[in-house]
């Protein structure tokens, strides 16, 4: 399941992600994001991970499709979450874009916000 997290605003977005992700829900995101994206030209993207138990197949293309599409659109990243593999998730996935991403745990969920606003995106 996604949910649009309270302080989203303008071009920094983000979703807490939990349960398992179907594809209504995925398509349902990306259209919010490129809808952020035309308006604002790129987006800072925040992703709190609590449970979560993957996503149907045809989710998970249509995710990987956005992101073939728009990665260069997403400035920052930030993951909030408590396990290992979500870091690794993270840092493996770093190893092949210029997005600046970072991981928090849950503990740092609101400096994760401020670094999301405040951090220099990379050119």
């Amino acid at each position: 399941m996604f949910s649009k997290l309270k302080e989203s605003q303008g071009a920094h977005l983000g979703y807490q992600i939990s349960a398992k992700i179907t594809t209504q829900e995925i398509d349902e995101v990306i259209e919010d994001l490129e809808k952020a994206i035309t308006e604002h030209g790129s987006i800072r993207l925040l992703i709190r991970m609590k449970n979560w138990r993957g996503m149907e197949a045809k989710a998970a293309l249509d995710d990987f499709s956005f992101l073939i599409r728009h990665i260069k659109d997403i400035e920052v990243l930030a993951v909030v979450g408590d396990r290992f593999w979500e870091k690794l998730w993270l840092d493996f996935g770093a190893l092949f874009v210029q997005t600046r991403s970072k991981f928090f745990e849950e503990d740092e969920y609101e400096v994760a916000w401020t670094w999301l606003s405040e951090v220099p995106s990379r050119s």
